[in-house]
């Protein structure tokens, strides 16, 4: 008796996995795609200065127009990217803040064959980020591209007696941005670059 109820389970157990198997039995098919790769582009601003010269002006009076400076700037890489620059004070002598009387006119040109102009003065442009907006959103230079940088500026008329005598030295970065904000810095004048 416990052979017959020993060789049922066993048949019950062998037509389960029968039932199974054959339930689990489907058609199958497969293809490859292989050589996958990834590669990593490259953030690259350049000018068209071996060396950038600072600028370095002497001698102003109110109401006199002064040419900083006019280079281009070329998206050397493989990604497109945005531009802004930074102003910094390096040093500063006098009464009053020379920078709060430079009205200043930065131009950004060749980008969609557009001017991007924006004005301001120096004071405002120190220590803030300055990015050229076109409809809301930042000016994007395509990889190969080149545009032209034009810093002008005038010593604005109102500038009263407390500004004889005052001197300011600062440097000007401009950088490269891609949407993660890696930054790709140029050091455009500096008061410690070479003359």
């Amino acid at each position: 008796m416990k052979k017959k109820i020993l060789a049922s389970v066993l048949m019950i157990v062998v037509a389960a996995f029968l039932v199974t198997g054959a339930t689990l039995a489907l058609f199958t098919s497969e293809a490859e795609v292989s050589d996958n790769q990834l590669a990593a582009g490259t953030l690259e601003l350049t000018t068209n200065n071996e060396e950038l010269i600072p600028f370095d002006i002497g001698n102003i009076h109110p109401g006199q127009e002064l040419e900083m400076k006019d280079f281009k700037i070329k998206n050397s890489g493989s990604l497109p990217f945005y531009l802004k620059a930074v102003v910094e004070t390096e040093a500063q002598q006098g009464e009053a803040f020379l920078p709060d009387k430079i009205d200043v006119v930065v131009t950004l040109s060749g980008a969609n064959q557009e001017e991007h102009v924006i004005e301001t003065t120096l004071a405002d442009l120190i220590d803030s980020d300055l990015t050229w907006q076109e409809n809301g959103t930042p000016l994007v230079i395509e990889a190969g591209e080149t545009v032209n940088f034009e810093l002008t500026g005038i010593f604005n008329l109102n500038a009263g007696n407390d500004y004889q005598e005052t001197e300011w030295a600062g440097k000007i970065s401009v950088m490269a941005v891609q949407s993660d904000s890696q930054d790709s810095e140029a050091i455009i004048w500096s008061e410690d670059a070479d003359q």
